[in-house]
């Protein structure tokens, strides 16, 4: 074999015939040496320009403190002043209020009228309020704690020691009116006492002291404002560049006009290019009493923009003046841009380089003669160098799919022909693991295909190289599609609540070379429109070496798991406020059934013209108001029912519609229809379902007020036999609002227990539409567009017309007039002692004998023990409910045992009760419903003593 010529030798002696000709760039010592000459002078015209600029920045620090401690000796006159007046306009609306109403009204109704319009007036930002104090020390009113009305604070002090209502008291008999310093409770804000000013002025005609006053805390804060604002906006040095900023001692920002985003942020730990911590060093400097200066690195406030509006200048170093407030634990400085000189050295700089040029000249021939040589011994082996290259181009160009090797006789340089037989290797050996790739492929491939869930695996770019069937079906796309595609384009989540986009887990597996689990409420969106709730995990798929090559990613549809585990939540979120709601409204009805009967037996004694006869009515009647509250609550009650009758329902609409929007900006829109039909509802709870949805509406539209339309008409439902509304005849009615409507991802979750988007809503009010309507064997539908408004629609079994009978409440009748229960033995069962009372009392005045017990087994002893005497009682009224004993149901079985004949009256505060709803199945012949309105509970009582 020929002998061939070594290419690294060759290349070693061109390399070394360079050096030799670079060896002329030693030159270019006296370049250097001129640069250390431009050096030295740059350095005096710096130090002079820094001894200039530092003087400026202590002069306007000094200036900006001297300034803070002016306004400081100014803002306690501003604020005594500002009291003063406030004083004065509370005394004169406390004497026109007076001098009005003092032949109008008592002393006693005068004093309410002038606590009542001083009570919810604040200022200073609500810190200010007003107080009144009697001659005696009481505390009239005391509107940031009312609590403390009607308590005698003579004697109170603050932590000094003084009595702070006696010497106001005497500052009021001495002068009449004056200031007084002293320390006071701050309204939402715990701990000590705060230093407080306060004004008080003489009441003469009930010797009140009427007083307000300011925290000088406050004074202090709305100064520290004020100030900071003015500091903002000072600018001084020749560029406008020079600023004031505020910092406090904890490193927080108080003022930085250039970057306001800094303000209120805590900068303890920043840290500029230098590793200079920048507040530490400020907080040092102004522990001196005299300031002292800091040198940093910063932005400047007037850096240059590029033609494209883009800052291009970088932080600039800059040495700044720092001197402490301590009282107020402020920082006040100012700095100077240390290259603002920088002109200057520029012309030094240019005057330098056209020295140099002569010098650039000479080594720029030179380099070019060393050029020319070194081209010239490169084009000598450059036509041999080709030609082994062009041979092993050629290979390389083919051997993707060819398996032809290079021939090694062909090439000139030894080297080459060294790596030929590497190069030869290599592909014999690619040969062989190609063979083995492809039938590890074919194995992968099938188990991929196998598994249940969704797979796609991706290479060290995040590129799609494989997706299995599930997947295909998930993400909607064919894998011949995929292939090669980003992952990102492919496997599209997003978060359920709130739609925003989520990061690829496939990236952040490439990131952290770790498994990454999805997060909750993942939602992935397929190409073909559909949403899917994903969850599993992405892992690196490594080779022998644990080098990350690509990633796998794993997935499953579960919408379908996570419905069923919301529909079972939503079930006991229910069952909870159930259970809550009933036992409320049990001992809500217990406590008005006692003011109910009391108030309507008073009115028994009064004629209907007595002035105290109205004020008795008004209250029975608000009883009544809260009597529904009590139903409305039994709403979601375990094992519930509405307690129905067939009526009339478009004044309840109409009603109820108009009282829920009463005093508001929005307008109603009734379009109820003639003859609307009747149905079975329970009024209380109807009326909550049409006061929840206008409430809503008028939410919705927030405070810029609009229409809301509430639609009433008869329709005809042309799928009657069909679930969910059986019924052929139904009553529509729709409240449609011109709100904001409700995003789409919202539609699943508005009729969920505690789902609201209201800050202060309890998520109760849709569901409990729903729960309400459902009962009554109806259904609730709803549609919205975002920014469109939205349409809540009630459809409702009808009934054939009826003739409804408005509820009347007629006085209580006469004594004398009852007939039916003079003289009737009536035995009482209640656990609540001033119900028993107040029934045998009612009864008494009906002419029935009334004896009372507290409990089912004594009321059953009682019955037996009355029968084996043979005195039967004629009636009997027992609690459905008696916590720790026996209850009313029980009982009953029990006295129907002894007397099949017995006649029983259930009575509960749980109107929706199944028993109460259905009482006749138990065994009852009547029922009474706490409260107990007179009227009711008596014909009640004669009809069943009559039937």
């Amino acid at each position: 074999m020929r002998r061939k010529i070594g290419l690294i030798n060759l290349l070693r002696w061109l390399f070394v015939v360079a050096l030799v000709m670079l060896a002329g760039v030693l030159s270019l010592f006296q370049i250097s040496e001129s640069y250390r000459q431009f050096g030295r002078q740059s350095k005096n015209i710096r130090e002079e320009f820094i001894g200039r600029q530092k003087e400026l920045v202590k002069r306007e620090v000094e200036r900006v403190v001297d300034r803070i401690s002016q306004d400081r000796a100014m803002s306690a006159g501003k604020a005594k002043h500002h009291i003063m007046e406030r004083v004065y306009e509370a005394h004169a609306i406390a004497e026109n209020i007076y001098n009005r109403q003092r032949g109008v009204k008592n002393r006693a109704e005068v004093k309410e009228l002038i606590k009542d319009s001083l009570r919810p007036i604040r200022f200073n930002d609500g810190s200010g309020f007003y107080f009144i104090i009697d001659a005696q020390g009481t505390n009239v009113l005391c509107a940031d704690s009312c609590s403390l009305e009607g308590l005698n604070v003579l004697e109170h002090r603050d932590y000094q020691g003084r009595y702070i209502i006696r010497e106001m008291l005497e500052i009021a008999s001495l002068k009449e009116e004056g200031f007084y310093h002293y320390f006071w409770t701050k309204p939402d804000v715990r701990g000590v006492d705060h230093r407080k000013l306060s004004f008080i002025k003489h009441f003469a005609p009930y010797n009140w002291i009427i007083g307000s006053g300011v925290y000088f805390s406050d004074i202090e804060k709305d100064l520290q404002q004020e100030l900071l604002e003015k500091i903002g906006k000072i600018r001084f040095g020749d560029q406008q560049n020079g600023y004031i900023f505020v910092v406090s001692y904890e490193g927080v920002t108080l003022m930085n006009d250039t970057k306001r985003h800094l303000i209120g942020k805590n900068i303890w730990d920043l840290t500029d290019p230098n590793g200079v911590k920048i507040v530490q060093e400020e907080r040092k400097a102004v522990q001196n009493p005299d300031g002292g200066f800091i040198s940093y690195v910063w932005d400047k406030p007037s850096a240059q923009k590029s033609s494209l509006n883009v800052i291009f200048q970088k932080p600039s170093p800059k040495t700044s003046f720092m001197k402490g407030i301590d009282d107020w634990q402020w920082m006040i400085g100012a700095g100077v841009y240390l290259d603002d000189c920088e002109g200057e050295i520029a012309l030094l700089h240019d005057c330098r380089m056209r020295e140099l040029k002569q010098v650039v000249a000479g080594i720029v021939v030179m380099t070019l003669v060393v050029i020319l040589l070194f081209l010239f011994f490169l084009s000598i082996v450059g036509r041999y160098l080709r030609r082994d290259y062009e041979t092993f181009m050629r290979f390389f160009s083919r051997a993707a799919d060819s398996d032809e090797e290079i021939k090694q006789d062909e090439l000139k340089f030894k080297e080459f022909d060294e790596l030929s037989g590497y190069a030869n290797r290599m592909l014999r050996e690619k040969i062989e693991s190609q063979r083995k790739l492809e039938a590890e492929h074919e194995r992968l491939e099938v188990t991929l295909h196998s598994i249940g869930d969704a797979v796609i695996t991706t290479d060290i770019d995040g590129l799609v190289l494989m997706l299995n069937p599930i997947a295909e079906k998930l993400t909607g796309w064919r894998q011949n599609l995929a292939l090669s595609r980003p992952v990102n384009e492919i496997f599209k989540i997003i978060n359920k609540t709130t739609r925003d986009s989520r990061t690829c887990p496939v990236n952040e597996v490439l990131e952290k070379k770790e498994i990454v689990e999805l997060e909750n409420h993942t939602l992935l969106l397929s190409r073909d429109g559909c949403e899917y709730d994903v969850e599993d995990s992405a892992a690196p798929i490594r080779d022998s070496s644990l080098v990350v090559i690509g990633v796998v990613l794993v997935f499953r549809d579960v919408t379908a798991k996570l419905k069923s585990e919301h529909e079972i939540q939503r079930s006991r979120q229910l069952e909870s406020i159930g259970t809550l709601a009933g036992g409320i409204a049990h001992d809500f009805n217990n406590l008005l059934t006692g003011i109910f009967g009391n108030i309507s037996l008073a009115k028994n004694f009064l004629e209907t013209d007595n002035k105290a006869f109205g004020f008795l009515d008004a209250s029975e009647k608000s009883i009544g108001r809260a009597t529904d509250l009590t139903a409305q609550l039994l709403t979601f009650a375990k094992g519930g029912a509405p307690v129905t009758k067939v009526q009339a329902i478009d004044e309840i609409i109409k009603e109820t519609a108009e009282f829920s929007l009463r005093g508001s900006n929005i307008k109603l829109h009734l379009d109820i229809a003639p003859g609307l039909w009747s149905a079975e509802v329970d009024k209380g709870q109807l009326s909550q379902v049409i006061s929840n949805l206008v409430i809503n509406a008028q939410q919705a539209m927030s405070d810029k007020g609009g229409n809301i339309y509430l639609r009433a008409e008869n329709i005809y439902n042309p799928d009657a036999k069909a679930a969910p509304l059986a019924a052929e005849q139904l009553i529509k009615i729709s409240v449609e609002d011109e709100g904001c409507g409700i995003p789409p991802h919202l539609f699943d979750k508005i009729l969920d227990p505690y789902f609201t988007t209201r800050e202060l809503g309890n998520g109760l009010g849709l569901a409990t539409c729903h729960s309400i309507v459902l009962r009554h064997d109806g259904l609730l539908k709803f549609t919205s567009e975002t920014g469109q408004g939205s349409v809540f629609t009630i459809y409702l079994p009808a009934v054939e017309k009826v003739a409804i009978l408005k509820k009347s409440e007629p006085l209580l009748e006469k004594v004398e007039s009852v007939q039916s229960l003079l003289d009737a033995r009536i035995l009482i069962m209640d656990d609540e002692p001033h119900i028993c009372q107040l029934l045998e009392q009612l009864l008494e005045r009906f002419g029935a004998l009334p004896a009372t017990v507290d409990d089912g087994s004594q009321v059953v002893s009682e019955y037996q023990e009355a029968l084996e005497r043979g005195e039967p009682y004629d009636l009997v009224i027992v609690d459905l409910t008696v916590p720790g004993g026996m209850g009313g149901q029980e009982a009953a079985e029990n006295i129907l045992q002894l007397d099949p004949k017995a006649k029983i009256v259930v009575s509960s505060g749980y109107t929706n009760d199944l028993v109460m709803a259905q009482y006749q199945d138990y065994g009852f012949k009547g029922r009474v419903v706490k409260p107990y309105q007179i009227g009711e509970l008596k014909m009640a009582l004669e009809r069943v003593l009559a039937g």
